[in-house]
């Protein structure tokens, strides 16, 4: 299965990979300004070479960040082949939205999200014994998140009308997995991704009307390190998991957590 989280940036624009500055007329507080969504590869142990497996997952989830309380719900698919009995590539795709309410300095807006996360991992199984694995990971991943506001930006003249961010990080990340008896598995894990950039672009409104967008800006470089576990059902080929992802305080945002539980199922 796969684990999505979300965060972000240091103005309203930043709701879920958002730029980190520029917009002190909307609603400025202090954001976190690097808000992502992130998938992990799937959590599976076995590697039957030429093997396919799908995942499909459900994810509610929660930041939390100094002005902003955020939830949703996202849809994961993943799809994983099995390269040789140490080698396995996967590819997935999530999709999350959610809303929530910003607050701070008197003003205050209700924001809704779109985000969509591509990604592929390469595995490499690099021990084994009759009950225990240790698999690790490196791939690449693209974010992207359109933002807009669903409510009133009160006490603000200028008012943010959407924001959208694609991003492009690197995850790299180590599972393990312990069998509990024959049915039941035990998968804590632990990630971490560096973002390399992109490209944020915001639209504004004055009195009702169109102003003049600002230049396209980059949301810059930060790392998230997300830890978490799953266990599963293996008769039924049900996954349960929880993460918690943690971003520190860079380039003027404050840290944030996010918070995330999944289901998903193997077919």
């Amino acid at each position: 299965m796969k684990l999505k989280a979300i965060g972000k940036s240091a103005c309203l624009s930043a709701l879920l990979i958002g730029a980190a500055g520029g917009l002190e007329p909307v609603a400025c507080g202090d954001l976190p300004g690097n808000l992502q969504s992130f998938l992990r590869p799937v959590p599976r142990s076995y590697f039957e070479e030429g093997k396919d497996n799908f995942f499909l997952a459900f994810s509610p989830g929660y930041i939390e960040a100094p002005h902003i309380r955020y939830g949703g719900i996202g849809v994961n698919g993943s799809f994983r082949h099995a390269l040789s009995d140490s080698w396995a590539w996967d590819a997935h795709v999530g999709v999350f939205s959610g809303g929530g309410d910003f607050r701070a300095g008197g003003r205050s807006a209700s924001v809704a999200v779109v985000s969509v996360g591509l990604g592929t991992d390469l595995e490499y199984k690099f021990y084994t014994s009759e009950n225990i694995f240790l698999i690790g990971h490196v791939g690449l991943y693209m974010p992207y998140t359109y933002q807009f506001v669903a409510g009133q930006q009160a006490g603000s003249p200028v008012t943010l009308d959407s924001t959208s961010t694609v991003m492009f990080g690197i995850p790299i990340g180590l599972h393990a997995a312990f069998d509990l008896g024959p049915y039941w598995r035990l998968s804590p894990f632990i990630a971490y991704i560096q973002y390399l950039g992109g490209h944020t672009s915001s639209s504004y409104q004055q009195n009702e009307q169109k102003v003049p967008s600002q230049p396209p800006s980059n949301p810059g470089f930060f790392g998230s390190t997300v830890f978490g576990a799953d266990v599963s059902y293996m008769p039924w080929r049900l996954y349960f998991g929880a993460m918690w992802q943690r971003t520190p305080a860079s380039r003027g945002n404050p840290p944030y957590d996010s918070f995330l539980l999944q289901f998903s199922w193997e077919f």
